[in-house]
């Protein structure tokens, strides 16, 4: 027979999947693709655990499994209900951006901000004096442009898109939201980052 602690991998297994939404999987939605991480995460505790089935490691296909014991196990022995990761979904989602401005081909300019004083007129983001007054972001970019001597970015979270400064006049003072303008698809994030970044109006 499969050990008590196989059946409860096993059932967390069967839980995980079923919470699955394989539509918003395959649109890429941050939320189920960290499900889905968190599932492969299970499956991988599964498989590592085929040597704690009672006997050799061996026997952990030809035992049989029964289905009805994995009902029987409480919700607490398998880490009850599944837990949705905040920072695998941010990840996920940082990722997504990522990968959709590195074809638009705004790769080069990602983690940076227009410097209107640097000769490169670009600067690592982590170089910059503070992040007071700025909103939350997943992912900041230096456009072609700053509308006042300073620093400007355009920064993105998953359903906004920002252009943002930090006017060198004020050393003391916050970000400054200029624009923000909200998308809802890839198509839309693409378009408006596009028109942000070389200072164009929005739609």
């Amino acid at each position: 027979m499969l050990s008590k602690n196989v059946l409860q991998r096993a059932a967390a297994l069967l839980k995980a999947t079923k919470a699955l939404n394989y539509q918003g999987i395959l649109k890429h939605d941050p939320k189920e693709v960290a499900k889905l991480s968190q599932a492969l995460a299970t499956l991988n505790g599964v498989m590592s655990g085929g040597k704690s089935v009672d006997g050799d490691a061996d026997s952990f296909e030809s035992q049989p499994i029964n289905l009805n014991s994995l009902d029987d196990l409480s919700p607490a022995s398998v880490g009850g209900e599944v837990e949705v990761d905040e920072k695998a979904i941010a990840l996920a989602r940082r990722e997504q951006i990522l990968f959709n401005l590195n074809e638009e081909g705004f790769g080069e300019r990602e983690g940076k901000v227009y410097n209107s004083f640097a000769s490169m007129r670009s600067i690592s983001f982590k170089q910059v004096p503070h992040t007071r007054g700025l909103p939350p972001f997943d992912v900041v970019i230096a456009p072609d442009f700053a509308p006042v001597s300073g620093l400007h970015g355009v920064f993105i979270s998953g359903d906004k898109i920002m252009s943002v400064i930090l006017p060198s006049d004020n050393p003391g003072g916050n970000w400054e939201v200029l624009k923000t303008k909200t998308y809802k698809n890839e198509k839309e994030l693409l378009e408006f980052v596009t028109l942000i970044a070389a200072g164009f109006d929005l739609p």
